[in-house]
């Protein structure tokens, strides 16, 4: 398995380990729940560097992940960054991404890591015109802080103002004499910072991040409370809400495709009927949703959970699932099957708690 720059630290602070997507990744340091809290009260600190970092440019980047993206990015602006979908001919879903406009010319995409090489290859097959595909993942490194205190504690870090810097935007900071990425974005329906560090100083600026944020509550976090922190929010997981034979019109992302602009799918999307609904299930009995358990009404199969979990801010399970349209009526209550018990939840919309900012 692949480690990251910060397997060592890690390492030192007692983190359990687990393979994902062929990275060996903490599962969590302190536990699931104490990380989750702190995400939500004060400030976490996720390793996110196995995430694809792809650099893309040429006088013809536009007019190409014009093509590929199922947004409009002609009208991206520089240090503007946007969240889109890569479908295939078929109108599923290849990836979801986010694209960072650094210049005219200059695009970043970050990936996931299950899809990096799918998508490199995707991408060289499609590419028209002077377009230049740079592979960026194992030269950089990637930090996710996120929580209500985390512009406090990067502000506090690169000795700057981060107020100006609103929600998808990014810009650039100094770290130890190195240029860093300051895109304020993230994964788990809090305000938080993304930054995209040089390998050569990643250990300096976990350490630092982790000393000066104490005062902020600030845990390193891992995969299992970003789990249940995207859960909460209702945030697609690839593999999971998103594959190749879903259509982001099913996974509830029509906002993020412009069917009025030409892409790769979206003539399949136009003639493609939508049958199946993601939704949010909130159980009422006791038990936890897991992904492939069973879903019905009235005694008929209508559809499955996509990922589901317990919510430490609701105290109940939640799931989402994948519904058969005409079965979904908000409000109502639908059983799942949780070890060959069928259990009442109730159909939710998502995000399951308020407050997140969204995607």
């Amino acid at each position: 398995m692949k480690r990251t720059r910060l397997f060592e630290e890690q390492q030192k602070l007692g983190a359990v380990f687990t393979d994902f997507a062929g990275w060996e990744l903490p599962v969590y340091y302190s536990s699931i729940l104490k990380e989750h809290s702190a995400v939500r009260e004060g400030a976490g600190l996720f390793d996110v560097s196995h995430m694809g970092r792809i650099r893309v440019r040429g006088s013809g980047v536009v007019q190409f992940l014009n093509a590929l993206l199922s947004r409009n990015i002609l009208d991206q602006k520089i240090g503007e960054a946007r969240y889109a979908l890569v479908c295939n001919p078929e109108g599923g879903v290849k990836d979801d991404i986010i694209a960072y406009r650094q210049g005219e010319d200059q695009f970043l995409l970050v990936v996931n890591a299950s899809n990096r090489e799918k998508i490199l290859d995707w991408m060289d097959q499609n590419k028209a015109g002077p377009v230049d595909l740079d592979d960026q993942t194992e030269n950089t490194s990637l930090l996710a802080v996120q929580g209500p205190r985390a512009e406090a504690v990067v502000s506090s870090i690169v000795k700057q103002d981060l107020s100006p810097v609103k929600f998808y935007t990014f810009s650039s900071g100094q770290f130890m004499g190195e240029e860093v990425i300051l895109s304020r974005t993230g994964y788990t329906g809090e305000d938080g910072f993304e930054v995209f560090v040089p390998n050569e100083k990643v250990q300096d600026l976990w350490r630092e991040l982790l000393s000066t944020g104490q005062e902020y509550g600030i845990l390193p976090a891992g995969l299992g409370a970003r789990d249940l922190l995207r859960l909460e929010m209702g945030y697609p997981l690839y593999g999971h809400e998103l594959t190749e034979d879903m259509s982001p019109l099913e996974a509830g992302l029509e906002r993020f495709v412009d069917l009025d602009k030409g892409f790769i799918g979206r003539e399949a999307l136009l003639g493609r009927e939508v049958r199946r609904s993601l939704v949010g299930l909130r159980l009422m009995d006791s038990g936890v949703p897991r992904e492939g358990f069973y879903v019905y009404q009235g005694g008929r199969l209508v559809g499955q959970v996509t990922s589901g979990g317990f919510s430490p801010t609701l105290k109940s399970g939640i799931a989402l699932a994948l519904l058969d349209r005409t079965h979904v009526r908000y409000g109502e209550n639908v059983d799942i099957e949780i070890r060959g018990k069928r259990k009442k939840a109730q159909l939710t919309r998502i995000p399951f708690i308020e407050g997140g900012r969204g995607r």
